[in-house]
C-alpha cells in the first residue's frame, strides 16, 4: 500500500516554537554578580548556537542565532519540499499571529525568560527561514511591542482560532503534491473538524484499496502523527479544541470519496 500521508506546512509553524523552547533553557546560576541583562540574553544566544547546527527532523533544522542592535535573530533553514517560501512571504501576519498565539500557549520557562528579557530592554525577535534547496529565505518579526504584547497580555489562549490560521498558511501553498498520484488540494476548519483534502488520481490510488485498509492506513497515520515534533503542537491544539482531525480522499475521475477521522483522543 503506497504512503497516504506526508506531514503539511502547518507543522513549521508549532516546530518552531518547541524548537526555539527546547534549545533555550535559564542560564544557570553559579553565583557570580548579574551584570545586566544585556548579557544573559547573550547567555541564551550563547546556549541556542552551542547546539546548534541541530537537524531536528526531515523538514525542520535549527542553524543558529545571533545578538543585533535590534535584538535577537534565530535562523532555521526548512525543507522546501514541506513549504513554499513565497506563500510565507505572502501570508507573514497570517503566520506571526499564529506564532505568538503558540508562544503564549506553551507557558515554558525558558521562553518566558527570554520574553522578559526582551521586552526589558526594548528589543525584537526575528526568525529566519531559508529553504534548503531553493534558498529562498523569509522572515517573521516580533517587534518590541509584539514582545510586550506577549509578556504583559491577559488574552486567553484560543485553539480555535490557532487552527483557523493553520488553514489559511496551508491553503496559500495548496495545491501540493505529496507523492506520485497524491495532491493536497486544501483544508478548513468547522464544526470542531480539521480536515485536509486530498486529489487521488484513481489510475495510480484505488480509493476502494484505500476504503479496504482503512484501519491499517488510520494506524499508519496516528503512528506519524505521534512520532514527529513538528506535529506535537498540532496534536496539542486539536486536543485543546476538542478537535477531529479528517483526511479526505477524493477520486479525479470518479469524485468517490474516502474519509479517514482520527479523533484527538486517538492521538
Amino acid at each position: 500500500m503506497k504512503k497516504l500521508f506526508l506531514l503539511s506546512p502547518i507543522s513549521l509553524v508549532f516546530a518552531l516554537v518547541m524548537l526555539v523552547s527546547c534549545n533555550n533553557s535559564a542560564p544557570k546560576s553559579d553565583g557570580a554578580v548579574d551584570t545586566g541583562l544585556d548579557i544573559e540574553i547573550s547567555e541564551l544566544v550563547d546556549e541556542i548556537n552551542a547546539n546548534c547546527p541541530k537537524i531536528q527532523s526531515e523538514s525542520l533544522e535549527m542553524v543558529g542565532a545571533e545578538l543585533t542592535d535590534a535584538g535577537v535573530t534565530i535562523n532555521f533553514n526548512i525543507n522546501d519540499a514541506y513549504a513554499d517560501i513565497d506563500a510565507f512571504n505572502e501570508n507573514k501576519q497570517i503566520i506571526k499571529n499564529s506564532m505568538k498565539q503558540t508562544f503564549a500557549a506553551l507557558d515554558d520557562e525558558s521562553i518566558n525568560l527570554m520574553f522578559k528579557l526582551l521586552e526589558q530592554e526594548e528589543k525584537e525577535l526575528k526568525i529566519v527561514f531559508t529553504g534548503m534547496s531553493s534558498k529562498k529565505s523569509t522572515s517573521i518579526e516580533l517587534s518590541a511591542e509584539d514582545i510586550s504584547d506577549l509578556v504583559n497580555s491577559d488574552e486567553e489562549y484560543n485553539p480555535h482560532k490557532l487552527l483557523e490560521e493553520q488553514v489559511q498558511i496551508i491553503n496559500a501553498q495548496c495545491p501540493q503534491n505529496l507523492e506520485e498520484g497524491l495532491t493536497m488540494t486544501h483544508a478548513t476548519y468547522e464544526n470542531d473538524n480539521f480536515v485536509y483534502y486530498y486529489d487521488a488520481d484513481e489510475d495510480l490510488l484505488s480509493l476502494e484499496k484505500i476504503q479496504q485498509n482503512y484501519m491499517t492506513i488510520k494506524s499508519n497515520i496516528i503512528d506519524e502523527l505521534n512520532s514527529c515534533i513538528e506535529t506535537e503542537r498540532l496534536i496539542k491544539t486539536l486536543k485543546d479544541a476538542d478537535a477531529t482531525l479528517i483526511y479526505k480522499y477524493i477520486g479525479n475521475t470518479s469524485k468517490e470519496t474516502c474519509t479517514i477521522k482520527i479523533h484527538h483522543s486517538e492521538l
